[in-house]
Order: C-alpha cells, then sequence, then structure tokens
C-alpha cells in the first residue's frame, strides 16, 4: 500500500469538521423551527382556553380546581390564582 498522502489527509478532516458544523446548523436550524412551532400551537391552544375560561364559570372552576396539581411552581400558582380572581371580577362585573 503506497504512503498516505499528508496533505489529503489534511484536506478531508478539514471538509469533515466543515461538514460537521453544517450538520450542527442544520440540527439547530430544526430545533427552532420545532420550538416556534410549539410556541405558536401554544399560543393558539391558550387563546382558545382563555376565550372559554372567561365565558365558561363551570369551566372556569375546573380548570382553577385542577391547574395546581399542574404547575408546582409557586411564581406560576400566584400568577395563574392573579388570572382566575380578574376573570372572576370581571364576570362579577358583568352580572353585576
Amino acid at each position: 500500500m503506497p504512503d498516505a498522502d499528508p496533505d489529503r489527509l489534511t484536506q478531508l478532516e478539514l471538509e469533515k469538521s466543515r461538514i460537521e458544523a453544517r450538520l450542527e446548523q442544520d440540527r439547530a436550524r430544526v430545533r427552532h423551527a420545532e420550538r416556534k412551532a410549539e410556541d405558536r400551537r401554544n399560543a393558539l391552544l391558550g387563546a382558545f382556553l382563555a376565550h372559554h375560561l372567561a365565558r365558561n364559570p363551570k369551566l372556569r372552576g375546573d380548570v382553577e380546581k385542577n391547574i395546581y396539581r399542574y404547575h408546582k411552581r409557586k411564581r406560576d400558582q400566584d400568577f395563574l390564582k392573579a388570572y382566575f380572581d380578574a376573570l372572576a371580577k370581571e364576570a362579577d362585573t358583568e352580572t353585576g
């Protein structure tokens, strides 16, 4: 077997590095697109849920009763509590 050409090996290593960098860029692009789609889906579902929570007291009560089991962080619970309190207050002013 003839001796390997060191210049050729160097070129192949550089090409390998460029390909790996492009692969990582493509993977990052895919991850970004997936996060963006997930954020959009969550925003659309959240808007739908918020719309129905504002108009349906039974749904609002059921969701408020159960949502704190899912969201355990105190900060999130306080944020949601303020939201539900505002919805209840808004409903009271509409009916009263």
